[in-house]
This record gives structure tokens, C-alpha cells and sequence, in this order.
């Protein structure tokens, strides 16, 4: 467009130029001039003077807009036909029309002339071919009439290129073009094709008459400079004769087809040099006596035909007189692979036959050579025992050579047998290293003159040498250690667990050796918690021919550390013990505790919907006044107000690593509530009772980890009592709330001096023990002053547990309608008259923004703890975006024995809007719908 314009501009230009400085016609023109004829109808005469007319025209004009001299159009350069309209009237209508269309193309076939009054077609020839003269009409609609001009063109047709034949050549690794066409065995051979006029990606297919000869790929596309090359090679080293290459290459106008004649030469053979199998010795010489020699290293040289490199050898032997290793191996660069070959020992005698197999790139060589084995004369010379004089205990190196025909024997040809009269030889049989010597050790295990020997097979006799062993020294106690307690924890002497612990000595020598026979003695350091288990004094003992000895020690009546000294008699040499450690063993009652893995989980009760057969664990945590985990095997026994208490079909736990559990199946019995004033009244709550013999807590004032009367304080625990109505109070019978029969909590007595008759105080134990049955006595572990034992107590805990119903319970009445702002889910027969108000459902705040609801089922009780809770909103608009998240208590309802509150965040609410909180237990879903203000 924007050249389109220049141009336009360029014409309007010229046209102007026209009118303020050409001639100006007078009257109707009559003939015709150079570039144009035109004809306009005659006017009417007129009275007034006659206005001039500047005829219309009809151009040629190249890309400039200038005026073509000769009519004729190119095949390269662009024309265009420009119309001026009679008077340069502006928006006339031109038409142009060719008297053959199929000489020239115009375009467009009419437009309107420009505020100038003139009008551009482009001109062009139809095709590179178009050849002849055309005539060109234009008619210009003028305020008068229709003006017509015409113009005679030549059409001139392009000159033809001339055509590149394409060409099939047989070139080598550079490209260049070979004038011999043999295909060589060693030199890279190409067939290079050139298309017609090297036309580009054009398709070359190549194919040979027959199989002399191999060429890859066998089609490919020209190149960019209308190339293709492909590679051509014999099929195989003797291939030999003529082969025809056939190329046929797609060409813009036809399939074009090349063939080539190419002669194909074998390779020239190369002599087969055979495979040898050769004895030769250490330097390599190859022996013309083929015998095997005893002391000097012999070898197989086997070479592969014609020197082939990485070839398998394989060596067998047809007996046992002579060893070869390997047995297989590949040949090297050089085609030579190397074997060890020996006799298989000194006595060996014989003929043994060697053969060698070869795999070759033809088949397999095979190669064999007999051997003869000479045995050989085998002495022994140099024993040795070193040192000649040794400790009993002690040990000495022995060492003999060996030689064969009188050399040194070579390694491993020799095996030598050691023994001694006064002691182990370790190894027994050695075979000689690469010097010809065996060596081995003699641990010395009796004391006197000794001898050792050396013998070997072909020998007459051994071969003897001397040594000396003197006796050790009477033994003697050098140091003592402690070597264990077992075990390292017991429990003072009330406890359920161990009561006694082995402590373990040893005395040893200057060796590290332990020293039997010794006595010692023992005493405790730091303690007067425990004793030796009654024995008076310090007791004695003897050591056991280990070294080792022990003394038992039992627990007293209260917790320590424990140390034993332990001393050889007439010696100052002695040690501690360490790591006995004596626990209370009783669990106190501030260290037993009671949790339950889930709090409120779905059985249901009462006004709600019932699940029986869910199980939640219950853990009882127990440990003694100091903090230490209670012996494992303390036992703790349940009970429960409703459903089941299994633990292995037991009711009880026993203790391991400070904790035990139990499970509560949710089923049957249900409890109905309470109708005692001050008791809870909402069925469904279950209370669970964890009981264990152990000792009230008090305040150690003096430090000494003992209770001491009259100086210590302790908090009093009366009967055990099961808290059936939660109300703190021991209640012995009241009615239920729903059915009116009788109900209470029950009690569990101990034994007479662990209950009284006192007033129980008010301590951290309220609401635990039975109203006036403390007996302003502690009750636990250890001996009184008069040394009467202290009588354990019942500590105990309790937890409250839930049988929750499985939907959400609508509050009885809304204070305005659903639909209205703050209206919410309600129905009058939802809760009973007995549940409190307070633990109902309930909206708890309403606002655009925010919302909060306490969510309990019908008992009053809270949801089951892993109840689903979720949140939507649904529109009143087709355009609202009010949305709706959960705050806070988040996706689950979560632990709790109370109704639960749950926060809703509202976002871009703008009233009117529906909220859905829905929780899904076992599936089933239940849900409360609050308006938006």
C-alpha cells in the first residue's frame, strides 16, 4: 500500500503539472495522436460561449508513473495503464477491458479515478510465454457521457534459460571425479548426482543390477546445490566382476534416468602364515628338548595363524603329570598368548601330550606337543627355630630350605611338614616361597627341652633341630576390673520388678590373663539402700579360672545409686562397680496420668442415632516419684461406666517402657444421664477408671528420697471411687434421666490400711476418693521407724469418653425465618427438654463476614472427633461471588467431651446468600444452613 500510494502521488503530481502549463484543446478533437484515440459525442450548439474540454487519456506508465514511449509489455519489470478522465474529473468510474485475456492480465477490470481524475490498473503478461499484440479499452463515465480510449500493446515473451543437464559420477573421498570406474577394496568410493539445473531437494533413487557391490542409502533428497551423494563399496572382499549403477532422478518436468558401469575388484590375498605352538623358557628362547624342568620356569607359546590379535586359546593337557595355567586366554596385539606350564610335582614322571586350540576368523586351529616330565631329587637344609629359648606360652619361628636337583626350590614346588614336642606348628604344611624357604609358627605348649622337625615326601629321614621352653612364674594378681551388673536397674523391695542384681569382678595378670584362686573381698561405697542379700560384714570370694568373681546385692526400702568396692586380700589393688542403679518401683499419684487417642468417636446414646464395634485406644502413663518408668510387668486395671474394656480379652494393662493401653469398644451399656442435682443429665458420657497398687505423693523436706513421718507432707487419697454423673461427689444410687431406674457410681475398697475414716482434704486429688475415708496416713513404699513396711495405696485416674451421635441436631426454634437475614436450620423436636441449653447447636454469631456455630448432637454431646466438616455457599444470583472457608477448628470437628465451635469466614458476600455447614460421619452427612445478612 505505501508504494501503491508514492506511486498515486507521483501520477497526481504529473497531472497538475498537465493542467497549469499544457496546450488546451479547443473544441471536439478530430484525429488521433501517438498515444491515444478517443471519441465524444457531439454537443449542442450553444449561445452562451463554449467551456474548453481536456480530452480523456490512456496511458502505458512504468513503476514511476512516467509515460512509456513503446507500447510493450516486459516479463520483468511492472507497467500499469493510467486513465485520465476528461477534464482530470475526480471519482469517475473507469472500465478496462483486453481483447485477450489470455495474452495480458489487468487488475482490477474498473475502479473510480482519485481527486485528481486519474485511475492506475496493473498491466502484466499471463505467462512467461505470452507472446502477440493486445488491444486495451477504457471507458470513463464523464458528466456528459462515456468516454472511450484505447492503446495496442505488445506482449513479449521471457527468454528461456538454458537447461543444465544432470549428470550421474563415480567420484572418490575429496569429490573429485574418477576417470577409471574400479571400485576399489581399501579407498572411499561416492556416486555423485547432479539434478537438471541442480533444482533442490528433488528425490534421487539408486539401485544395481546386481549383488558385486553395496550402496547406501538407496534414496535421498538433492542438497542445496542439487547434489546427492551416495556411498558404494564391494560387497565383499572377493567380490569380482562388472556391476550397473541406475540412478533415476524426479526433475521439475519429468523422471530423468543415468546409468554407470563400474568394475569391481577382489582384494588381493594375503598368505596364511599357520599357527604354532611352541615350549620355550623364562627368556623367552624356544627349546628344541621338549622336557619340563623342575626348577626352571617353562612356558606354551602359542602363536595365532597369521598373528591374529584377541583370538581365544584354549590349553588342555591328556593327564595329570603337569599343571598349565591358565587354561584359556586371548592372544595379544602381536597374536601370541603366553601359559604356565609346570610339573604337577616333584615325583611326576611321564609323557603328557599339550594341545592348543585356536579360534581363528576361518575355524578353529588345533596344535599339539608332547612333553617329557622328569621328577626330581628333593633335600632339606637350614632348620631353624628362633629364639632357642622361650617362656612357656610363648612362640618361635621355625624355617627350613629346600632345594631340587640341588637348586633353590622355585615357589610353591615344595610342600614341607613342620612338628614339635612341645608345642602347635601353625600352618602344619607350607610350601616354599620364591626363595625355596618354608617358614611357619610353633605356639610353645609345655615346658622342657623340645625338639622340632622338617620332612617332605622323597626324603629318608626328617630333619631335627633344638629348642629350649622354660616354665612360667607362679601367677600372680596384677589388676582388678569391674565387669558387669546384671541387671543394672532394680526395684526396692516392694516393687514388681527385680529385687537382686549380679555385680561381676575379674583379677588378671600382667598378660590380661585371669588369675584364678585369688580371694577378694567386697564392700559398698555409698549406699545404705541395699545389702549383700543378708550376709553380715563384707563378704569374701574366690576367683574361678577365668579370673572372675561375684557378689549379689538386694534392694532395701528406698531408691539409690550403688557402688561395690571390690579388693584382692593382702593388696592394695582394687576397683568400683559402677551402673547398678535402685528405683521406687511404685508408680506415685502425681505421676500417673490417663489419655485417650480420641475423646468423643461414634457409638451414640439416648435421643441419638446408634454404631456399636468402633474401638478407641485409652494409655495409662505411670511412673515413680522421681520421674523413672514403673518396672515393666505393673500391672493396672479399668473399669468403665458403658461399653467394653479389652485388652486381650483382659480388663487390665501390664506396664511396658512407663506405659500400657487398653481398648473402649463403643456398644452397649449406654449411660442415660443423671437426675441428681449438680450431675450431668446428657446421656452418652462414659467415665473410665485406671487403678494401680502405689503411693501417695509427698514433699521430701529433708532430701533423703524417703518418706519420713512427721516431717515429710503428703496429700491423703481415700477409696477409689467411678464418677458415674461427673459431678466430683461419690453418689451411691440416683435415677437416670431418661428411663428413671436406679443407677450410681461405684466404689473399689483397699485393703484396711490403705482407707480410713478421716476427712479427705482438699488437694490435687479432689473429686478422686470417697467422701471421709483418707486415714491422715501415708500409704506407699519402705519401713516405718518401728519397722513395720508402709502400706501401698490405690493410685487412680479417670477420663471422660464420649459416645457421640453421628448428625448435627438443629436448634428447636430460629429467631426469624431461614429465609430471612441470620435465619438458620431449626426443628422443634430436635432436643430434649433434658438436654441444658448451653450444650446445644446454636448460632453463636452472624455477620457478612464471619459467622460462628457450636455443633453437638442431640445428646448435647460433641460430634464424633473425625467427623468431616465442610463448607459451601449457594448463590442467590447467577453473577454472586460470595464465598465461604473454615477458620480455626479447621476440616475435622477434633478432640473434645463439649459441643465444638467452628468459625466460617465469608469473603465478597452481598447478602441474601445460603451457607451450608455439613459434617459427614459413616458417610452419612447432616447439614445446618444459616441466611447471610
Amino acid at each position: 500500500m505505501g508504494y501503491r500510494s508514492t506511486l498515486l502521488a507521483l501520477l497526481a503530481s504529473a497531472a497538475m503539472a498537465a493542467c497549469g502549463g499544457g496546450d488546451i484543446a479547443t473544441g471536439a478533437l478530430s484525429g488521433n495522436d501517438k498515444q491515444s484515440s478517443n471519441t465524444a459525442p457531439s454537443s449542442p450548439a450553444a449561445s452562451s460561449p463554449t467551456p474548453s474540454v481536456i480530452a480523456s487519456k490512456l496511458e502505458l506508465a512504468d513503476a514511476q508513473g512516467a509515460a512509456l514511449s513503446t507500447p510493450t509489455l516486459s516479463q520483468t519489470e511492472t507497467r500499469y495503464l493510467k486513465v485520465t478522465a476528461q477534464n482530470s474529473q475526480p471519482y469517475k468510474r473507469v472500465e478496462v477491458s483486453l481483447d485477450s485475456t489470455a495474452l495480458a492480465v489487468v487488475t482490477p477490470s474498473s475502479r473510480l479515478t482519485d481527486e485528481k481524475g486519474v485511475a492506475l490498473f496493473t498491466i502484466a503478461p499471463a505467462s512467461t510465454s505470452s507472446n502477440g499484440a493486445i488491444k486495451v479499452t477504457a471507458k470513463v463515465d464523464t458528466d456528459g457521457a462515456q468516454v472511450t480510449n484505447t492503446l495496442d500493446l505488445q506482449v513479449v515473451p521471457a527468454s528461456t534459460p538454458p537447461v543444465t543437464a544432470a549428470k550421474l559420477e563415480f567420484v572418490d573421498a575429496q569429490g573429485l571425479a574418477l576417470t577409471t570406474p574400479n571400485l576399489s577394496q581399501t579407498d572411499a568410493r561416492y556416486l555423485k548426482i547432479t539434478a537438471q539445473n541442480s533444482q533442490v531437494s528433488k528425490r534421487v533413487e539408486i539401485s544395481l543390477d546386481n549383488a558385486l557391490a553395496v550402496v547406501t542409502p538407496t534414496a535421498k533428497l538433492t542438497s542445496e546445490n542439487g547434489v546427492a551423494l551416495f556411498t558404494i563399496a564391494p560387497a565383499s572382499a572377493s567380490a569380482n566382476g562388472a556391476v550397473r549403477v541406475t540412478v533415476k532422478v524426479d526433475t521439475d518436468g519429468a523422471q530423468i534416468t543415468k546409468t554407470l558401469d563400474l568394475q569391481v575388484i577382489p582384494a588381493a590375498q594375503t598368505p596364511v602364515v599357520a599357527s604354532k605352538l611352541e615350549l620355550i623358557d623364562a627368556q623367552g628362547k624356544v627349546l628344541s628338548n621338549p622336557g619340563l624342568s623342575q626348577t626352571e620356569p617353562r612356558s606354551l607359546k602359542v602363536t595365532a595363524q597369521n598373528s591374529q590379535a584377541f583370538k581365544r586359546v584354549e590349553i588342555s593337557l591328556d593327564n595329570a603329570l603337569a599343571v598349565v595355567t591358565p587354561s584359556s586366554k586371548l592372544t595379544d596385539e602381536f597374536g601370541v598368548a603366553l601359559f604356565t606350564i609346570t610339573p604337577a610335582s616333584i615325583a611326576s614322571n611321564g609323557v603328557v601330550k599339550a594341545t592348543a586350540r585356536v579360534n581363528t576368523d576361518a575355524a578353529q586351529v588345533t596344535n599339539a606337543m608332547d612333553l617329557q616330565v622328569t621328577p626330581g631329587k628333593v633335600s632339606l637344609t637350614g632348620l631353624s627355630a628362633t629364639p632357642m629359648s622361650v617362656q612357656l606360652g610363648q612362640a618361635i619361628t621355625v624355617g627350613v630350605n629346600a632345594q631340587i636337583d640341588g637348586v633353590a626350590a622355585p615357589q610353591n614346588s615344595v610342600s614341607v611338614a613342620f612338628s614339635s614336642s612341645c608345642g602347635t606348628a601353625t600352618p602344619d604344611v607350607v610350601r616354599v616361597d620364591g626363595t625355596g624357604k618354608a617358614s611357619t609358627v610353633i605356639q610353645t605348649q609345655a615346658a622342657g627341652a623340645c625338639t622340632v622337625q622338617a620332612n617332605t615326601t622323597g626324603l629318608s629321614a626328617p630333619l631335627l633341630a633344638g629348642y629350649a621352653v622354660t616354665p612360667l612364674p607362679t601367677p600372680s594378681a596384677f589388676g582388678l576390673k569391674f565387669v558387669k551388673a546384671d541387671p543394672q536397674i532394680i526395684y526396692m523391695k516392694d516393687s514388681v520388678g527385680p529385687r537382686t542384681s549380679l555385680l561381676t569382678f575379674k583379677v588378671f595378670d600382667y598378660n590380661g590373663t585371669g588369675v584364678a584362686g585369688q580371694r577378694v573381698s567386697f564392700g559398698f561405697l555409698n549406699s545404705k539402700a541395699v545389702d549383700f542379700c543378708g550376709i553380715a560384714g563384707n563378704p569374701v570370694g574366690s576367683t574361678g579360672s577365668n579370673g572372675e568373681v561375684s557378689v549379689r546385692v538386694c534392694s532395701g526400702v528406698q531408691p539409690s545409686t550403688v557402688q561395690v568396692r571390690a579388693t584382692v586380700d593382702g593388696s592394695t589393688i582394687s576397683a568400683d562397680s559402677n551402673l547398678l542403679t535402685v528405683q521406687s518401683g511404685l508408680p506415685s499419684q502425681r505421676f500417673f496420668d490417663l489419655g485417650a487417642a480420641q475423646l468423643n468417636f461414634y457409638v451414640g446414646a439416648g435421643f441419638t442415632d446408634r454404631f456399636s464395634g468402633l474401638t478407641v485406644p485409652i494409655t495409662v502413663f505411670a511412673a515413680d516419684r522421681q520421674g523413672n518408668p514403673v518396672p515393666d510387668g505393673t500391672p493396672v486395671i479399668f473399669v468403665a461406666e458403658g461399653g467394653q474394656i479389652n485388652s486381650n480379652g483382659q480388663s487390665s494393662c501390664i506396664i511396658s517402657a512407663g506405659r500400657c493401653s487398653v481398648d473402649l469398644i463403643g456398644q452397649d451399656y449406654r449411660p442415660l444421664g443423671s437426675r441428681i442435682t449438680g450431675g450431668d443429665p446428657r446421656p452418652g458420657r462414659v467415665t473410665v477408671l485406671a487403678m494401680a497398687d502405689g503411693e501417695e505423693h509427698f514433699i521430701d523436706k529433708n532430701d533423703n528420697n524417703v518418706y519420713d513421718e512427721g516431717v515429710d507432707e503428703f496429700e491423703d487419697l481415700g477409696r477409689p471411687f467411678l464418677d458415674k454423673d461427673e459431678d466430683g461427689i461419690f453418689t451411691a444410687s440416683y435415677k437416670n434421666l431418661q428411663t428413671d431406674t436406679l443407677d450410681g457410681d461405684a466404689s473399689y475398697a483397699m485393703v484396711g490400711e490403705a482407707e480410713g475414716t478421716k476427712d479427705c482434704p482438699n488437694n490435687t486429688n479432689r473429686g478422686l476418693s470417697v467422701a471421709n475415708t483418707c486415714n491422715a496416713t501415708w500409704n506407699g513404699s519402705g519401713v516405718r521407724a518401728d519397722g513395720r513396711f508402709y502400706t501401698p495405696t490405690k493410685v487412680r485416674r479417670a477420663i471422660v469418653m464420649v459416645f457421640s451421635g453421628g448428625e448435627i441436631a438443629y436448634p428447636n426454634s430460629s429467631t426469624v425465618p431461614l429465609t430471612s437475614a441470620c435465619g438458620h436450620s431449626a426443628d422443634s423436636r430436635s432436643y430434649d427438654s433434658t438436654i441444658p441449653s448451653n450444650k446445644r447447636t446454636a448460632l453463636i454469631n452472624c455477620a457478612r463476614n464471619e459467622m460462628k456455630v457450636q455443633l453437638a448432637d442431640r445428646n448435647g454431646n460433641p460430634l464424633p472427633a473425625d467427623a468431616a466438616l465442610k463448607v459451601a455457599v449457594r448463590q442467590t444470583s447467577s453473577t454472586g461471588t460470595c464465598t465461604a472457608s473454615l477458620g480455626g477448628s479447621g476440616t475435622v470437628v477434633g478432640n473434645s467431651t463439649e459441643p465444638t465451635l467452628h468459625q466460617i469466614l465469608l469473603k465478597d458476600c452481598s447478602g441474601g446468600e445460603f451457607v451450608d455447614l455439613s459434617a459427614t460421619v459413616k458417610a452419612k452427612t447432616t447439614t445446618f444452613t444459616i441466611a447471610v445478612p
